[in-house]
C-alpha cells in the first residue's frame, strides 16, 4: 500500500544543517584572517583601555602565523609567518601571543621597532637616546586594574611612528618617578625581526622591560591591531558564579568608550 504524505507535513533537509556549518566555517575564516573581538583582562593599558573593554582588532595588516588561528598556541598548523602588509608603527596597539606561554595574548603598545634602542631612566622613556616628554594631565586618577583599586597622575606624551608623524597616548604613573623596578633599565637594543611593548599603565604593566614577563617579541607572534573599542563593561563586583550581582550589569555598561577609537 502506497502511504501519502500531506504537502504540508515538515520534510527533513539537510540544506539546514549544512547552512550552519557553511555560517561557522565563515566565522572561523573571519575570526583568523580579518578580524576578532579581545576583551580587556587587566589593567595594563589604563588609562588608554580599561579592564572590561572589548576591542575589534585587525588582524590582516601583520600578516598571519599558527597562533593567528583558533586554539594556535595549542595546535602546530603550520610553521613561519606570511609576509607583512602594514608594517607595526610605534604607538600601534598590539595584541599578541606571549611568547613565554603560547596559551595567553597579551595587549600592549609598541614602542620599539628592531633597530631601536629603549631605556628607563628614573622613571622616563627614552627611545634611540630621546626623551619622551611628559605632560601633566589629571592628578588623583582613580580606577580598577581588576585586582585592586590603583591611583596615579595622568601624563600625556607622543612618540614618533617611524613614519614622519607623532602618535599621542596617555601613561599613568602610580608612584614617584623612580621608585620602581620597570623605572630604571639597561639601555636595551630591539633585536631584527623582534619589537619592544609596554603597557600604558607604567607601574603596572609585566611587558618588555622585564626579560621574565617578556622580552622582546618576535614577529611571528603579532597577531593584530586594536581599531575601536565595540562595547566596554565595568565588571568590578560582578562575577559569572554570583548571579545575584549580575542586576549591575545595565548600570556598568561604559556607553561613552563604545565606538572609540583604540588610541
Amino acid at each position: 500500500m502506497q502511504t501519502i504524505v500531506p504537502s504540508d507535513a515538515p520534510k527533513t533537509s539537510k540544506h539546514g544543517l549544512g547552512g550552519f556549518w557553511f555560517f561557522l566555517l565563515c566565522v572561523l575564516l573571519v575570526r583568523s584572517f580579518l578580524v576578532s573581538p579581545f576583551r580587556i583582562p587587566s589593567g595594563s593599558m589604563i588609562p588608554s583601555l580599561l579592564v572590561g573593554d572589548t576591542i575589534v582588532v585587525t588582524k590582516f595588516p601583520y600578516g598571519w602565523s599558527r597562533y593567528s588561528l583558533l586554539f594556535g598556541g595549542y595546535l602546530n598548523y603550520f610553521k613561519g609567518h606570511s609576509p607583512i602588509l602594514f608594517p607595526p608603527k610605534r604607538g600601534d596597539i598590539v595584541v599578541f601571543t606571549n611568547p613565554n606561554d603560547t596559551r595567553e595574548d597579551w595587549i600592549k603598545r609598541l614602542v620599539g621597532l628592531p633597530g631601536d634602542t629603549v631605556q628607563m631612566n628614573q622613571g622616563k622613556l627614552y627611545l634611540n637616546g630621546v626623551e619622551l616628554l611628559l605632560e601633566k594631565q589629571k592628578e588623583g586618577y582613580k580606577d580598577h586594574d581588576g585586582e585592586e583599586s590603583i591611583e596615579g597622575t595622568v601624563y600625556k606624551t607622543q612618540i614618533p611612528t617611524g613614519t614622519g608623524k607623532m602618535h599621542p597616548y596617555s601613561v599613568l604613573k602610580q608612584a614617584p618617578f623612580g621608585s620602581k623596578a620597570g623605572d630604571n633599565t639597561p639601555l636595551l637594543k630591539v633585536p631584527e625581526g623582534h619589537y619592544f611593548f609596554m603597557g600604558d599603565n607604567w607601574d603596572g604593566s609585566g611587558d618588555s622591560r622585564f626579560t621574565d614577563r617578556l622580552g622582546f617579541v618576535p614577529q611571528k607572534f603579532l597577531l593584530g591591531r586594536a581599531l575601536f573599542i565595540f562595547f566596554s563593561l565595568d565588571t568590578h563586583d560582578i562575577y559569572l558564579k554570583q548571579p545575584w550581582t549580575w542586576f549591575k550589569v545595565p548600570f556598568r555598561i561604559r556607553f561613552g568608550r563604545t565606538l572609540n577609537k583604540a588610541i
